[in-house]
This record gives structure tokens, sequence and C-alpha cells, in this order.
């Protein structure tokens, strides 16, 4: 399919809009302004009003009437997010203004609290016409009836899919409709201290290590009496399911449901439970992570940002790591194991609302958001890896730097797979995160944690199939 082009967008080009309204709901309504003025009478036809000078067709109509100017339909882009960003998010509606004329486009932002207010609204009738959301959150409330499928605005417009990162898209389907656009994504990484490699003689990682190397790397590194204020450990990891635990079950040749896509249970895999329990065992066994009373008051990511950890399993969060890590970073791929490579990713998108009006208008809306062009006037987000290849692999973004290696998350994100689909995720997630605590506390075995969330999880699965 050819991809949509966003320049010329009231031209050729640009008639996008106006298939999608005129298939859903008839011309853009308009307005006449100034005095009705005779004009040159057009070929007679059944959709032509009557003029001065005879039966006119819709050309000398509009001569008839004067000029002719377009009324914008206002639709209202419901986001969460600091406020500061109202500026960032303004800049991509202008531009999006300045490209048609047929819709105007109203921000909202809310935080915090977004999605309290976005079920409040949908419960009222009055959801925003679009939002920006992670997949969970869409695909949470597809169920209800709430979120608009879009594979007949892709097909009728030819959008292209294919522009995007395969796992950017596939977030976003559920039984084999789309209800989502992407915008960014999220991919595993180990981020480097590189102060603390040089201190201890060691070079920075390959993009071909194993696990077993990246342990042996975090002894070396790990310094400091058991205790101290002052000890630095190895690797700070967290419990990231998306971006670290299930890549790295998949790495060891094990699975954690029996179809990722479309799951009807949950596994005792041999090969996720050896893997579990080896991730675990970095905590509680070899002591090179730091576990929450190591921490204090500290999160995981500013313990990092604390240069406590020499390492620190995290995903691509560029800005954040630029404005509060003090010190010389860089990011790697995560470890290969038995049966390879392997990486996972999250993304954040726009879907349309089918609660609210103007459905075509709000999926134009998202496209031009999620394309080219609206991906070039949002990255000043700057956090995350865009979704479209074009704008992920330009200068402009992989040429950036710090970190030097960014190209790197490049690669992670091409052969990424997306966290299981569906509305049960969020709560299978939350029950297997509670039963994993007391494997990393070392009380439990990886066995005995998934054998007794199974059943939790199942029924999660089983509400929505």
């Amino acid at each position: 399919m050819a991809r949509i082009s966003r320049r010329g967008y009231l031209g050729g080009a640009g008639a996008t809009l106006a298939g999608l309204l005129a298939a859903a709901c008839g011309e853009p309504t308009v307005r006449y302004v100034g005095q009705p003025q005779a004009g040159p009478a057009g070929p007679a036809g059944p959709q032509g009003p009557q003029g001065a000078t005879g039966a006119q067709g819709a050309q000398g109509a509009q001569g008839a009437a004067g000029k002719a100017a377009v009324v914008p339909v206002t639709i209202t882009w419901g986001t969460g997010g600091r406020q500061d960003l109202a500026e960032l998010f303004q800049s991509a509606i202008d531009l999006y203004h300045d490209q048609q004329k047929a819709v105007s486009v109203e921000l909202e932002i809310t935080q915090p609290g977004f999605t309290t207010k976005l079920d409040t609204q949908i419960a009222a009738g009055t959801p925003p016409n679009v939002i920006r959301s992670g997949e969970a959150t869409v695909l949470a409330r597809v169920p209800g009836g709430a979120v608009a499928s879009l594979e007949s605005y892709v097909a009728q417009t030819k959008y292209d899919l294919t522009a995007f990162y395969d796992s950017t898209v596939q977030a976003y389907e559920w039984k084999g409709k789309l209800y989502g656009l992407p915008w960014i994504a999220l991919t595993g990484m180990i981020w480097s201290n590189v102060a603390h490699f040089n201190s201890a003689g060691e070079s920075l990682p390959k993009d071909t290590w194993t696990w077993d190397e990246m342990l042996e790397t975090a002894r070396r590194l790990t310094k400091g009496d058991e205790g101290s204020a002052d000890r630095i450990f190895g690797i700070g990891l967290t419990d990231w399911w998306e971006f670290h635990l299930l890549p790295m079950i998949r790495s060891w040749g094990g699975q954690l449901f029996d179809n990722d896509v479309d799951p009807t249970m949950m596994t005792v895999d041999p090969a996720a439970v050896d893997a579990l329990q080896w991730y675990a065992e970095m905590y509680s066994k070899h002591r090179v992570a730091p576990v929450a009373a190591d921490r204090g008051e500290l999160s995981s990511v500013r313990f990092f940002y604390a240069a406590r950890d020499a390492m620190f399993m995290s995903a691509v969060q560029v800005q954040d790591m630029r404005t509060r890590a003090n010190f010389e970073f860089d990011i790697h791929k995560l470890p290969t194991g038995k049966a390879g490579f392997a990486s996972g990713s999250t993304t954040g998108g726009f879907a349309v609302m089918q609660g609210a009006p103007n459905i075509p208008q709000g999926f134009d809306f998202i496209s031009f958001l999620a394309g080219e062009a609206g991906q070039r006037a949002l990255m000043g987000f700057g956090a995350q890896i865009p979704a479209y290849r074009g704008v992920a692999e330009s200068a402009d973004w992989v040429g950036s730097t710090p970190p030097k290696n960014r190209a790197a998350s490049i690669e992670t994100l091409k052969v990424a797979k997306p966290a299981p689909r569906g509305p049960f995720w969020t709560e299978a997630k939350a029950a297997i995160r509670k039963a994993y605590a007391p494997v990393i506390a070392g009380k439990e075995t990886a066995r005995q944690a998934l054998e007794a969330t199974k059943p939790k999880v199942d029924a999660a699965i089983q509400k929505h199939l």
C-alpha cells in the first residue's frame, strides 16, 4: 500500500479526508460569506441549485453563491502528560491545521488521573474524539465498545502500516482488528555508567554477549562491602516483564503462554522456570543487583541516576537519562540466550473513541500524528523511539547523542515482540509480579511462583476469550 502523502494536503493527496467524509457523511460542512454574486453558468446537474441564469451544476452554484469557506468540524484530543508538553502537542496541532481546513483540533491534557477521567467520560457518553495512550490502556477498553476499530479507514486511505516497526502496529491489534496507530516505542536495553566500566578496566558490552557473560561482568563491577552506603552494584534490575523478563524467557527457548497473540492459558514451561530462577538469583544469590532495602528511598532508576549501579536494565528513555544522569552513559542490547536473541516492546500511540462523533475526522488526525510529519513535529518528546521507521532511522534521531550506541535500540526494536495482547494482560501481569516477588527475595522458587499464579492468570484470560 502507498503511504499517505501529507505534502500538498489540500491538493490531490489531500483528498484523503475528503474521501473519508464523502463516504461517511457527505461533503464537509460549508457556509457562504459575502454577498451572493452571479457566477458563470455550469452544466445542469441534479445537485446544482437553481441560479439566476438558469439550471446550474455544482461549479456554477458555487460561483453564484459567492466565496465558500469551510466550517471545520471540531474534535478533541485527550491525553495525559505534564502540562509543559502542551506547547509541543499544540505545535503538532498547528501543523495539522496548516495542512487542511476541514478539521479543528482542541487539546485537553489531564495529569494526573487521565484514565480515571477517560472512563468517566466514556460512561457519560462524552469521550474525547481521539486519545494518546499506550496499548494496554486502549485494549483494556475495547471489550466495552469504547474504541473504534480502524481497518476500514486504513484500507480506504491506503495508509501504509509497513512504515512502522512491526511490533508497534501489532501492539494495537486484538482478535484480528486494529485499534490504534503507533507513535513511540519502548524496548528493553542495558544502560551502562561508562565511568564505572573505565575504573574497573572493563570494556563496554558487545551486542553479542550472553546472559552468563552479563552476570560475570556484573560480578566484576560490584564494589564495596555488603550493606555499605557506598556499595556499587554491578547491575540494577527491574521486574518489567515486557522489556526484560518475557524476552529473556524467549531467548532461553521458553514461553509464558500457550500463544502470545491469542493466549488461552498460562504455561509452566521448564525453560521459562529456569530463566526466571536465574534472573532472581542475581538479587538473592549472587548479590550483584540491589533489592529495595539496598536502595532505601530511591526507586530503581533513581538509584542508577545516583551512580550506584554500573549497569541498569531498563527501557530507552533517552530524555530522562540526559537530564538526570550526571555522568557519561551508553546503551547496549540485551544478552543472547540458548535460543538466540529476543527483545520486547511496548508502544504509545493514538486511538479514536467509538462513543464520540466524527470518527473519520478523528482517524485523519491520528494518521497525521502517527505519520512522518506528525512524528517529526513531536520528536521533542524525546524519551522513546519513534515508531515510524523513516524518523527513527534518520540522523535527526538515531544520530543524536548521547547515547553513542543509539542504533542498538533500533536493531532491537526491529525484531521486538509486543507484550501479550488483549485486555487480560494488565490483570495477569499484576498477579505474576506479586507471585514473583518472593522469588526475588529468595523465599520461593520460580516454579512455585508460576504454579501458584497460573489459576489467577488463566481466569483473567478466560474473561476475555
